[in-house]
């Protein structure tokens, strides 16, 4: 009986072997790690000086500073650091001449009743302007000036109960706001210093007011007697080159103090009658 053929099994490719490596000397081994070694000292030696280069300031700042040992010394090329120039003269606070009260800005009258912020019609800045209040509440009002931006310029009133008086709102800067806060109804009329009262050497009163000293009035500073028959307080303040407080008392007054000769305005804030005249 003969054998039955035989089944070749599944293919499979043959692969050259994979052929070892080469040995390595001993001297190249060495050679290698040196110059290795070298390699990462110049790495390093790179970066330290790139990281020096970026955390050192550049330009004139970089420059070591000066330690003064000894007193110093103000050079003489800047004179103006041991004797300051002498600020110039204030300039003198002048009233345009009187004329007729037909010429003169019409009064601007502005009211209502309790807290409100007034938007002041625009003021012509070659007058003086002065600000008449009245109030019928109970309880305080206060009226502050405000620049276009809101900031604050000066304290116009600061009164309780009913009240009527005149006081400077331009001697500072020109308002173009006023805010107001009262506890009843108001007025507030602006109008130019030239409509205040006249005063030629002697006047009377009562509560807060602004006198206008007409030209030829004060011939040089001069002494002027003050009385106050009020409780509370009582200021004169002139204004003129400079501001100068005569009187800052409280309650009865009487005392002679100087105007200076150059005040076009006085300010009088009074809680009773008062008189102001010539020595």
């Amino acid at each position: 009986m003969s054998q039955p053929p035989t089944v070749p099994g599944p293919y499979s490719p043959a692969y050259p072997g994979t052929p070892s490596k080469p040995g390595m000397s001993r001297d190249t081994k060495i050679l290698i790690g040196v110059l290795g070694g070298v390699g990462g000292v110049v790495a390093l030696c790179c970066i330290g000086a790139i990281l020096i280069a970026l955390l050192m300031p550049s330009g004139p700042s970089a420059e070591r500073p000066i330690v003064v040992t000894a007193p110093y010394t103000v050079p003489s090329e800047l004179p103006w650091l041991v004797s300051p120039s002498p600020s110039p003269s204030p300039t003198p606070l002048v009233l345009p001449s009187d004329p007729a009260a037909s010429a003169l800005p019409a009064d601007k009258v502005y009211s209502g009743s309790g807290d409100k912020v007034v938007t002041l019609a625009p003021l012509d800045e070659n007058y003086l302007y002065l600000a008449t209040v009245t109030h019928r509440g109970s309880s305080n009002i206060a009226i502050v000036s405000r620049d276009a931006d809101g900031q604050y310029l000066d304290l116009v009133v600061n009164e309780v109960g009913i009240y009527t008086g005149t006081s400077p709102l331009t001697m500072r800067k020109y308002p173009s706001k006023l805010e107001i806060d009262a506890s009843g109804p108001w007025t507030v009329t602006v109008k130019v210093a030239q409509k205040a009262t006249a005063w030629s050497g002697s006047g009377s009163g009562r509560g807060n007011t602004v006198l206008r000293v007409p030209a030829g009035t004060l011939t040089g500073p001069t002494s002027i007697t003050a009385t106050h028959t009020g409780s509370a307080n009582f200021i004169v303040q002139a204004y003129g080159r400079t501001s100068s407080l005569l009187v800052n008392d409280i309650g009865r007054y009487s005392g002679k103090v100087v105007l200076p000769d150059d005040t076009v305005l006085i300010e009088i804030r009074a809680s009773g009658s008062w008189t102001l005249k010539k020595s």
